[in-house]
C-alpha cells in the first residue's frame, strides 16, 4: 500500500514539474510580432521601441513579416499606405512571453494579443 502511495506521489510530482517547466519556457520567450498585410495594397511599416527601430518596406498584400525583440518596452508603429495618410498605432507595455498579431487593413490596423 505504501509503495502505491509513493508511486502516485512520484507521478504527480513529475506531472507538476513538467507543467511548471512548460509554463516557464513559454513565459521566457522573447516578445514576438507578426504583421499581416490585408490592406489590398503594398504598405511600409516603421516600428519604434526604446532606442531601436525596425523598418519593413514594401510588404505586399497578403504578405506577412515576423520579428521578435529581446526587450521589455512599448512600441509605436507608423503604417504607410499609398492611398491614405500615415496611421500611428501604439502597442502598450509588453514583456517576455507576449505575442502580437498586427493586421493592417485597408483603413485601420488591428492588434491582437496571442
Amino acid at each position: 500500500m505504501l509503495k502505491k502511495i509513493l508511486l502516485v506521489l512520484a507521478v504527480l510530482f513529475a506531472l507538476v514539474a513538467a507543467f511548471i517547466y512548460q509554463e516557464w519556457t513559454d513565459l521566457s520567450k522573447d516578445p514576438e510580432f507578426v504583421i499581416l498585410n490585408k490592406s489590398g495594397s503594398v504598405v511600409s511599416i516603421e516600428a519604434k521601441w526604446r532606442d531601436s527601430k525596425a523598418i519593413i518596406e514594401n510588404l505586399r498584400n497578403g504578405g506577412s513579416f515576423t520579428f521578435s525583440i529581446r526587450e521589455e518596452a512599448s512600441m509605436k508603429l507608423n503604417i504607410h499606405r499609398p492611398e491614405s495618410e500615415m496611421e500611428q498605432v501604439v502597442i502598450g507595455y509588453f514583456s517576455s512571453g507576449n505575442s502580437f498579431t498586427i493586421e493592417v487593413g485597408q483603413l485601420k490596423t488591428n492588434i491582437k494579443v496571442i
